[in-house]
């Protein structure tokens, strides 16, 4: 699979956590509307500003990956993220254009896990440094 992470120590994720979301509600993205749903285990998911920079602690790619493999590496990459204390961190699913009809298979299957994991607080589409459409920005930890 395309299972690959990243690491990067620095700075209050939390403080950077409550940074992102002020900035949603002070600068809106004219290309899109700022808003924000929670599902059932209380998971936000969240449009971020698409120029906003975040520092990624970790990232996980599951280009190559099929969806029963990129969920696979997904639980495991959250589950070794909270144990040591990495957020947020960055899912590349592709955005699908090689995919059979050029529709992601990777990313809705992500999105679901996400939104019933109860490590993850947040999540959004990441904004275009961070791969836009192609990829997922996820602020995990305790709810």
């Amino acid at each position: 699979g395309g299972d690959q992470t990243t690491g990067t120590s620095g700075g209050s994720n939390m403080d950077e956590f409550e940074e992102a979301m002020r900035t949603l509600q002070e600068v809106p993205d004219k290309d899109r509307p700022v808003s924000e749903a929670t599902s059932d285990t209380g998971t936000s998911r969240v449009t971020l500003p698409a120029r906003q920079r975040i520092a990624i602690a970790a990232t996980l790619d599951l280009h190559g990956c099929t969806e029963a493999e990129a969920v696979r590496a997904l639980r495991r990459f959250v589950r070794h993220c909270v144990e040591d204390g990495l957020s947020p961190v960055l899912i590349v699913t592709g955005k699908g254009v090689h995919s059979q009809g050029g529709v992601s298979v990777l990313k809705p299957a992500v999105e679901g896990e996400l939104s019933v994991s109860r490590s993850v607080r947040a999540f959004g589409d990441a904004p275009r440094p961070h791969g836009g459409r192609g990829a997922l920005v996820v602020w995990l930890g305790a709810r």
